[in-house]
């Protein structure tokens, strides 16, 4: 049906077939933060406690990476998309990896199969960047198929985000002794946000960076959430707003206000950066061609430091937010600044927002 037919031959049809039609096992924050208690409880047997959420990984893992191949190989760009057909290449690779994964049961396969899962997560974020910057690059100036390239980029990214979120689990139960999934204290995330956004704009613009003036009114504010989650939406938010400071040559602080409600943590940001017109706003919430990314991946084959990518905007932003039960929404006044509203879903039963595919087993076929 498409160009990666040929590659997708590298798996047997019968594990194509069960992967393809798999239901994925959706987790939700509880999930994760109960399970690495338990496996924390039990750290005087070490390979008792790893086990679960070892067979998890090897039963999970494959399905997902094939939910991926499925939206890859029928995408219509797939015959004509370079950068389509080298991401497919490489998910083939992974995948096939996957299929003969089988749960350590010793300290040597216990080495191993933490390594691969370190390597899996590095490729997987190399093969998404160029999937991104490709598809992007490949399409500019044809805006139809850019609005097109949006949605389908949404749908990958938000694949990436839970298989990084249960491969990030597992590695920082066995290398940190501690959950992923934590019960956060906002302030401390923002301020840290926000001294590595200030870094980030000074170094990138060669000037000062503007304060920011961090308000909260509630000395015991938690959330059970993923700081480093939080971290990336608002080191996207902090760096648009203080970029926009900087290009206004306004003085005014930029002003982060974090807020507790009974359902959600809310986060306020306000800037006086000029703002965004009405007609412009739509652009706000698009995945642009960086430059920087294709030196990043011309000289990185490996994607030693492609994992750590340090901007990613604020479309990727948001889809973190909705990851679970969470939202970020803008409001802009074009001459002045804008605000943007981050909330954070206090009920931590929400499940994973896993993007769902619509095609029918025909379709694929």
């Amino acid at each position: 049906m498409v160009g990666s037919t040929s590659v997708l031959k590298a798996i047997p049809q019968d594990i194509l077939n069960r992967l393809w039609t798999a239901k994925e096992t959706r987790v939700s924050l509880k999930h994760l933060y109960i399970l690495g208690k338990q496996v924390n409880k039990t750290r005087q047997t070490p390979s008792r406690a790893i086990k679960i959420p070892s067979e998890f990984l090897c039963s999970e893992l494959p399905i997902r990476y094939g939910h991926m191949l499925k939206m890859l190989h029928a995408h219509p760009l797939a015959t004509t998309s370079p950068a389509m057909q080298t991401v497919a290449n490489r998910y083939v690779a992974d995948t096939q990896l996957l299929t003969r994964l089988s749960v350590p049961s010793t300290e040597t396969e216990s080495s191993q199969f933490l390594e691969m899962l370190r390597t899996l997560r590095r490729r997987q974020c190399g093969s998404l960047l160029r999937l991104r910057h490709g598809l992007l690059t490949e399409t500019q100036g044809d805006e139809r198929a850019q609005d097109a390239v949006q949605g389908f980029l949404d749908q990958c990214n938000g694949l990436g985000v839970g298989v990084n979120l249960l491969i990030g689990e597992h590695l920082c139960l066995h290398d940190k002794g501690h959950n992923l999934v934590q019960q956060i204290d906002p302030v401390k995330v923002a301020q840290n946000a926000i001294q590595e956004a200030q870094r980030y704009c000074a170094e990138t613009h060669n000037v000062i960076a503007p304060q920011v003036q961090l308000v909260c009114k509630y000395p015991n504010l938690s959330t059970t959430y993923v700081p480093a989650h939080l971290h990336r939406i608002l080191f996207e938010l902090l760096t648009n707003s203080l970029t926009a400071t900087i290009k206004h040559q306004s003085t005014a602080p930029v002003k982060l206000t974090l807020v507790k409600g009974h359902e959600d943590v809310t986060i306020r940001l306000s800037d006086e950066g000029g703002g965004i017109s009405a007609r412009e706003m739509h652009k706000a919430w698009r995945y642009h061609i960086n430059p920087q990314h294709k030196a990043l991946l011309d000289h990185d084959q490996d994607d030693a430091q492609v994992e750590f990518d340090s901007k990613r905007g604020l479309r990727f932003a948001r889809l973190l937010a909705r990851y679970f039960g969470g939202d970020l929404n803008l409001i802009s006044m074009e001459g002045y600044g804008t605000d943007a509203f981050l909330a954070l879903s206090r009920d931590d039963a929400v499940m994973e927002n896993y993007p769902v595919s619509n095609l029918t087993e025909t379709e694929l076929y």
